[in-house]
This record gives C-alpha cells, structure tokens and sequence, in this order.
C-alpha cells in the first residue's frame, strides 16, 4: 500500500480524506443535521390548537356517524322495537353544520340534588367525594333531561353517546355546549376540565321535546322545571 507524508507530518493512505475536507464535509454534515432537527421540533408543534367548539364539532361527527350505522346499532343492542322511531329521527338528522350553539353552566351536584329534594345525600360525605361527584353532575343532568321522556329514551341516548379527551387551556370550568340544527335532535357536549389541562368531551343527543326551538329564555325556562337555574349565552348563530 502506498503511504505519502505531508509536511504536516501527518500520513494518509490512499483512498482516504484529506484531513482539511474530512473536516469540511464533517462540519457541513453537522450542520444538515442540526437544520432539520430545528424542522422537525417546529413542526411538532400546533399553531393554531383546535377551540372546544371544534373539539365539540369532531365528536358529533362520531356520533352522527353511529347513529346511520346499522352494523353499530346492532353491536349496541339498539335493533330494538322500542327505539325504533327515535332512532329513525336520530338517523335522519343532518348534524355537519349547527344552527345555534349555546354554552350553558353546571350546577354542582349538591344544587342538582336539592332541586330533586335529595340534597341530604351529601351529609357526611368527605370533600374527595363531592368532588368526585361533581365531575358527573354534568352527566346527572343530561340523563335527567332525556329521562323526562322515558326509560327507552334515556337508553337510547346512552348507547349512542359518544367521548373523548384532549388537552386545552381555553376550559376555566365545566360547562355544556348544546348544538341545535336543522333538522335532527339537539346534542349537548359536556366539558370537564381534568388535570394539566387535560379535558374530556361527553356528546349525548337530547331527546326531551320542546327543544327544538330553544331560545335562551326557553332554555332556562325547560331546565327550571327540573328546578335547576342555569345559565345559557348563545355562542353562535342566530335566534329564531
């Protein structure tokens, strides 16, 4: 093998760098490297995090999904004479675009149970459970709602809710986002803010009539009856 000596006293053998462009191509290799590793951390990064409403808009497509599914329906066990014409009104609806969404709060479980003279449930309870509770008051709530029309309206809609979990900082506290349309029943979107802006999203299609037409005035007008005072502010659309 031929060995030449540079005056650097430095040796090479043949087939190899010099050490001048070794080093070149070594610095022009870091760099390539280090600009796509700046590439890859930017686009990691959302810029623009999908609002609650979106968030809202993404589960009802599930369940719109489900609802025009007969393979699912029959899985859940919804291929029941009993549900028949709810489920044909579910399925007909259109739920791609809201008419109105309204934002609405969420009574604490202790003022969801004095509403139903049961507030003395609560006596004795330590404070990690009446947390825990009022994490479902949500849940409590809308199935009050949907139980006002019978038991097979309460089991349809639960087979056909619908969750999921995401991460977001615009939730500051619980809430429910009732989307209207069209045509098709009303879908209330239950928001619980969990830990490290962790947030999980129940979508349940409301079944209770007089519904449909809802203003605000009407909406706190249907929830007083459930003795309830809550409070709505319209979000999007227009009032008819």
């Amino acid at each position: 093998m031929k060995i030449c000596r540079f005056s650097s006293g430095i040796r090479k053998t043949e087939g190899f760098c010099q050490p001048r462009k070794l080093s070149v191509k070594i610095a022009v290799l870091l760099s390539a490297c280090m600009l796509v590793l700046l590439c890859c951390g930017c686009g990691g990064q959302e810029s623009s995090p999908k609002s609650l409403n979106q968030q809202g808009m993404e589960l009802i497509d599930l369940m719109a999904q489900m609802a025009v599914s007969e393979e699912y329906g029959a899985i859940m066990g919804a291929d029941n004479p009993a549900f028949e014409s709810q489920l044909r009104g579910i399925a007909a609806g259109d739920y791609s675009v809201p008419r109105t969404i309204y934002e609405m709060t969420v009574p604490s479980v202790g003022e969801f149970l004095s509403a139903i003279d049961g507030e003395e449930a609560l006596d004795g309870l330590p404070d990690s459970l009446k947390e825990f509770l009022d994490a479902k008051s949500a849940s409590l709530l809308l199935n009050q709602l949907n139980a006002r029309e019978g038991s097979s309206s309460l089991a349809l809609a639960s087979l056909y809710t619908a969750e999921k979990t995401f991460v977001s900082s615009e939730l500051e506290q619980d809430s429910i986002y009732l989307y209207f349309f069209e045509d098709g029943y009303p879908i209330a979107v239950a928001f619980h803010r969990g830990e490290d802006d962790t947030v999980k999203a129940t979508g349940v299609f409301v079944l209770a009539e007089g519904m449909e037409e809802a203003s605000v005035g009407q909406l706190e007008e249907v929830f007083a009856l459930l003795g309830l005072d809550c409070r709505f502010r319209l979000l999007e659309g227009q009032e008819k």
